[in-house]
């Protein structure tokens, strides 16, 4: 009898350990759906991080986006000129394949002249090394050397000032004074390598509209250049604000325009800056290209 009942009280205890512990798992995942619905209901929010800068106020904000104003002007106007840049490569690109081998056999050929001339240039070069030094030992002793001395020295400056501005008419017509101060005749020397190689040909017409179909391509990436570099600083200028303050608060609504978007990230501007930025929600939108 007293075995029996003792069997019976363990019987009850381990039933009472097993209901217990079903209890608390019935809990625990009670628990754990209250807290999923809570989280549900606020977004699952994670926590924000404090934003760099002082909150954002109306007239802040306005500066702000008349800033982003010329940004998105800055970047439509990029657009246009790369889709003109595109179609400018593309125009070109049909130019040479229309042109056929007529601009490779061009290039292959006065490749082939051109070597032939700095070739026989060279040559001449080499033949008056021997008369120059001979003419600059002749003007150490002579009553006139320093008058030749100052007028190469003058020409020597209007040359690298003809260089400075790429002046290619002055630069030529001074170097020609220049070689004929020291007794030398370029044309002679060019004569004599035509006659030994022949003169270049004529660029042929299509090689001449290829060129000027990359000139145009060169000139669109220089505006393209010169439109985005220095976007951010412009528009700072164009908001009235210092540099750093509209960085700082284009960074906050920058921000806040990304956080808004995922519901499940908490806010990270103040609230007052929150209230702002969503009674000006039209404006924002209009520039919101720029807030990437």
């Amino acid at each position: 009898m007293i075995r029996t009942i003792a069997r019976a009280a363990l019987l009850l205890a381990c039933a009472g350990a097993t209901a217990q512990a079903q209890l608390g798992g019935l809990i625990k995942k009670a628990k754990e759906k209250v807290e999923n619905k809570a989280d549900e209901a606020t977004g699952d929010k994670t926590p924000a991080k404090k934003l760099a800068g002082d909150p954002v106020d109306a007239p802040t904000l306005d500066a702000v986006l008349r800033g982003l104003a010329l940004e998105v002007q800055n970047q439509d106007q990029s657009a246009q000129l790369r889709k003109a840049r595109s179609a400018k490569y593309e125009e070109r690109q049909a130019a040479e394949k229309a042109a056929g081998t007529e601009i490779e056999n061009y290039r292959k050929t006065s490749s082939v002249t051109d070597e032939c001339i700095h070739g026989s240039i060279g040559d001449s070069n080499k033949s008056h090394e021997g008369v120059l030094q001979q003419k600059m030992t002749n003007i150490a002793s002579d009553p006139k050397g320093m008058d030749f001395v100052k007028k190469y020295t003058d020409l020597s400056q209007q040359l690298g000032a003809a260089q400075m501005k790429k002046d290619t008419a002055t630069s030529t017509r001074v170097l020609a004074q220049m070689m004929g101060l020291l007794g030398l005749d370029p044309a002679r020397d060019s004569a004599v390598a035509f006659a030994k190689c022949g003169k270049a040909p004529a660029k042929p017409a299509s090689l001449v509209r290829a060129e000027a179909l990359r000139k145009d391509e060169q000139a669109l990436d220089d505006q393209v250049r010169g439109v985005e570099g220095g976007t951010v600083e412009r528009a700072a200028a164009a908001s009235g604000l210092p540099a750093a303050t509209y960085a700082l608060a284009r960074e906050r609504l920058l921000t806040w325009n990304l956080e808004t978007k995922d519901k499940k990230k908490q806010v990270s501007v103040t609230k007052d800056e929150d209230a702002l930025f969503r009674s000006r929600a039209a404006d924002i939108g209009k520039v919101s290209s720029a807030l990437k």
